[in-house]
This record gives C-alpha cells, sequence and structure tokens, in this order.
C-alpha cells in the first residue's frame, strides 16, 4: 500500500504586489485516488483585487480529475463555485471537461444543462462542444459545436451582467 500525505501552511507570501494571506496545501492518497486542496484565507493583489477565502479542491482516479473552485465570503455567501471533471481519452490523446451542476455566480445559483462537454484533440487541435449551457434567469453562456468538416464552434451569450460576473472574480 502507498500512500501520500502532505499538510503544508504558510502564514503569507507577498509577491509583485500580490499577498496570499494563510495557505494551505492538503494531499492525501491510498491507491485508488489522490485528494488534494489548496486553500487561502485571503489572495489580493494591491487595492483592486481580493478574493475571500480562494479554494480549489479536488480529487485524481481513474483519468479522471474531480476539481472545485470556490471563493466565498461564508458558507452561505459564495461568490464562486464552478466545479466539473476532467477526463483523459484515449490514453491522452483527448481531454473532455463536463461542468458540474453546483454552479454558482455572485450568490446566484445558475442552471448547468446536463450531459455538457468540451473536448480537445490533440492530434487535430480540435476543439468540441457539446451540450454546454450555463444559464441564471435571461442571462446564458452557450458553446456548441456545429455540422462541418472544420468543426466550427458556436459560441452564444445573452443578457449578461458583465458587472456581477466582474464582482464574482
Amino acid at each position: 500500500d502507498a500512500n501520500l500525505t502532505l499538510n503544508s501552511r504558510i502564514p503569507v507570501i507577498i509577491y509583485d504586489g500580490y499577498r496570499l494571506d494563510s495557505t494551505q496545501l492538503t494531499i492525501a492518497s491510498d491507491p485508488q485516488k489522490l485528494d488534494y486542496a489548496l486553500r487561502m484565507r485571503q489572495a489580493s493583489q494591491d487595492t483592486s483585487l481580493r478574493l475571500p477565502n480562494p479554494s480549489i479542491t479536488g480529487s485524481v482516479a481513474n483519468n479522471q480529475v474531480a476539481t472545485n473552485v470556490r471563493i466565498a465570503e461564508s458558507d452561505s455567501a459564495q461568490l464562486l463555485n464552478l466545479a466539473g471533471l476532467l477526463q483523459v481519452l484515449n490514453q491522452g490523446d483527448a481531454y473532455a471537461f463536463s461542468f458540474d451542476e453546483n454552479l454558482v455566480v455572485n450568490n446566484q445559483k445558475w442552471t448547468v444543462a446536463p450531459n455538457n462537454e468540451v473536448r480537445y484533440t490533440l492530434a487535430s487541435g480540435a476543439i468540441r462542444a457539446d451540450n454546454v449551457r450555463l444559464s441564471q434567469g435571461q442571462q446564458f453562456i452557450e458553446l456548441q459545436t456545429l455540422p462541418g468538416a472544420e468543426y466550427p464552434l458556436q459560441a452564444r451569450l445573452g443578457s449578461l451582467d458583465l458587472n456581477m460576473l466582474a464582482v464574482a472574480g
């Protein structure tokens, strides 16, 4: 049995105007999977950027990386909660990402279309999107590959409140 455990804490990192407060890196594994978590109390850049409690957490198993990116004032006030699954396909010839249904932007729950996928194929450089639709009320972001030899990718944005999206990150 091979197990890996790492617990690291760095009180403050300051570099070129950026400040990372109370950084914690945790890694734990067993023979089946590896869990990871990078958390901070705050990430900031001078006075223009302040991200409270940012974290990236997830696990790696069976050629899949499950990940969750979160920025939150508290458990009930989430500025961003974005999760998904990255899969390695055909022994690394292609990669596919699918969004998890638990998407929150600026404390608003967004609807994520089921069976969504963005796929990148290394040999051709083709990016294919299928059923990618993120929506909240009248706002939406859509990606869809259209029929055709060159895999045309259609991106549609509707009624986006860019100020609200900027506040989330």
